[in-house]
């Protein structure tokens, strides 16, 4: 999106942000993100591409005067600048993500976040929970299973009614092809990911882009979901405690959604 801006429209200013400098811009090295931008260039017809100077971290239109820079994500990175827009790559990954939101926030109105979850307890998390439910149109969820190679022979075991369904009818399975009945929705890439994952945690951060169980914590939560259904049982009184300033006068006050059980 950047790169056609870029090409086509005069005037317009970039800005790319990953926590590391290198992910940003380092020659050779196509897991920076100018790197993806020269790809596209080096393969446009010579015809569309324009006069432009190529710098580390800065990349210029000389024929409309677009151009589009890099920062790493220090806690005043972007602090004072105007942008048209601008990008903040595995932003659950940065360290000093509230500051980094905070020192970003008026440099454009278009931030646009990319990131594999990282847990609940991080800047990404909260901004994405909050998109989720004032401006959900603004979110992109590009979940495993919309990619055509890796929803190959796409299934869901129903353990409560014992069924196994195949959502990819056309797909062959060997005969002998072990499904795992859990209740998730898989295939056979899935399946081939688990077992090279170290454990689910990886497979939830990676894959199921879960961010409940992305975390890293000491008891696996598909276990405490377990334990909790099993043995967790509903208090037997909820409420609060009342009290007047001398604290000479204390009353239970039940309250459903009260502190006190």
């Amino acid at each position: 999106l950047f790169t056609h801006q870029w090409l086509f429209k005069p005037m317009q200013s970039f800005l790319m942000v990953s926590r590391k400098e290198e992910y940003v811009d380092k020659s050779g090295d196509m897991k920076g993100l100018f790197q993806k931008v020269d790809f596209i260039l080096q393969r446009l017809p010579s015809w569309m591409i324009p006069m432009y100077t190529r710098n580390k971290l800065h990349l210029k239109n000389e024929m409309n005067g677009s151009t589009i820079d890099g920062e790493s994500t220090n806690g005043d990175v972007g602090r004072g600048d105007r942008r048209t827009a601008m990008l903040m790559d595995e932003f659950a990954s940065v360290e000093n993500d509230y500051e980094v939101e905070s020192a970003t926030r008026d440099v454009t109105r278009s931030r646009i976040y990319n990131s594999t979850p990282k847990g609940t307890s991080n800047a990404f998390f909260d901004k994405r929970q909050k998109l989720s439910t004032e401006a959900p149109e603004s979110l992109i969820r590009m979940h495993w299973s919309r990619h055509p190679e890796k929803a190959g022979g796409l299934y869901r075991y129903n353990d409560k009614e014992d069924f196994l369904s195949i959502i990819d009818e056309d797909y062959k399975f060997p005969e002998d092809y072990k499904f795992i009945k859990d209740g998730r929705l898989r295939s056979v890439w899935y399946d081939e990911q688990c077992l090279r994952a170290s454990n689910q945690q990886e497979i939830a951060q990676e894959v199921d882009i879960d961010y409940a169980k992305s975390g890293w914590q000491f008891f696996a939560q598909d276990v405490l979901d377990e334990v909790m259904s099993k043995t967790v049982k509903k208090p037997v009184w909820r409420g609060d405690i009342i009290w007047d300033t001398s604290f000479r006068e204390i009353k239970f006050m039940p309250n459903p959604e009260g502190p006190l059980v």
